[in-house]
């Protein structure tokens, strides 16, 4: 999608580029009748007037634009002080808005950063999101973008994120290693790239292991407690005797479900899922999680963004960035030398 330019008025107005930019600043030497004509020209084509990718190239905001599904306990707090410390540091300041995970709401995000001439823009991809579209007029004024966490595959951003599907296959490979035969899988939004890969990591660890003869159900769930409910729901049914839960938010429902039930955890039940490492700590007992850190996300997307902008890579290849992830093992999982 082009830009619109007041070039582009002017040809579409049969008048010169000079009027189009007195008529949009209110000169008083151009007619009311044409001043109107040109504003409404200007509103329909899509121009943004103090937008140019000549200011942009120009003039520094020293902004750099954050836009996340949304700001609550899980995550997010680490990746937004991870970013902050880095771009801080380096003179820049942080627009931070949330989606609320709404495609629609996402866009205008992406509006409002473009309005306020960001330097750059950091951005996890709502639930809804399937399409990027709305970045084109970004990434065609020479912004540079980088996505983190959530994303879309092929897409022609620059992204930041773990190895889902390895993370998903080290938690329950340890499952499996503390003789966990019957494993509920619980992911969140199952359009997400994210959720996606992580199925398919879960999935292909099981594959590997058919000589175990291991049960598995998996189900997708929107937020805590509808995870809560799930287990609930399916644990007298299923017995599982291990629990997969692949975010802080489905493993806030895993834990007082399973108490509510009267479950034993780790005996009865191992719990384990992926997390930033602090949700673990204050749930008891304490849960075992693939330590994904929001804080070093955070630090390694906002290291990045910098260098583009120091650099000013327009036309740089597409990279992807892997943040290193590790095993933390607590209460809620047998240790190996557990196992019956």
């Amino acid at each position: 999608m082009k830009r619109t330019t007041i070039k582009d008025i002017a040809a579409i107005a049969g008048v010169n580029i000079s009027t189009v930019s007195r008529a949009l600043n209110n000169h008083p030497d151009i007619g009311v009748a044409l001043r109107n004509r040109i504003k409404e020209l200007a509103i329909e084509m899509n121009y943004h007037p103090n937008m140019t990718a000549v200011q942009l190239r120009k003039q520094k905001s020293n902004v750099i634009g954050l836009i996340i599904p949304e700001a609550n306990m899980f995550f997010f707090p680490s990746v937004i002080k991870g970013i902050s410390e880095v771009i801080q540091k380096s003179g820049y300041k942080l627009l931070v808005l949330q989606s609320n995970d709404d495609y629609q709401q996402e866009i205008e995000n992406v509006k409002i950063c473009y309005e306020n001439s960001v330097d750059g823009l950091l951005m996890t991809l709502s639930q809804q999101t399937d399409k990027l579209d709305h970045l084109q007029e970004l990434k065609e004024a020479g912004i540079p973008i980088v996505l983190l966490d959530k994303v879309l595959d092929n897409n022609d951003f620059d992204e930041v994120i773990i190895n889902d599907a390895k993370a998903t296959q080290m938690c329950v490979e340890y499952l499996v290693n503390t003789g966990c035969r019957r494993i509920l899988g619980l992911f969140g939004n199952k359009t997400l790239t994210i959720t996606s890969k992580r199925l398919d990591g879960f999935n292909e660890l099981i594959a590997t292991k058919k000589e175990l003869n291991i049960a598995t159900e998996c189900y997708f769930l929107g937020n805590t407690f509808v995870a809560w409910e799930c287990v609930e729901r399916i644990y007298p049914k299923f017995k599982p005797d291990g629990i997969f839960a692949m975010s802080d938010e489905l493993i806030a429902g895993v834990i007082p479900a399973l108490k509510r039930l009267k479950v034993k955890i780790p005996y009865e039940c191992s719990v384990i899922g992926i997390s930033d490492g602090y949700l673990p700590k204050i749930l008891d007992p304490e849960v075992s999680y693939l330590h994904h850190d929001g804080l070093n996300l955070g630090r390694m997307a906002a290291h990045h963004i910098i260098q583009k902008l120091t650099q000013k890579e327009t036309n740089s290849p597409h990279m992807t960035l892997m943040l290193s992830t590790q095993l933390v093992i607590n209460e809620s999982t047998k240790k190996i030398n557990d196992r019956k």
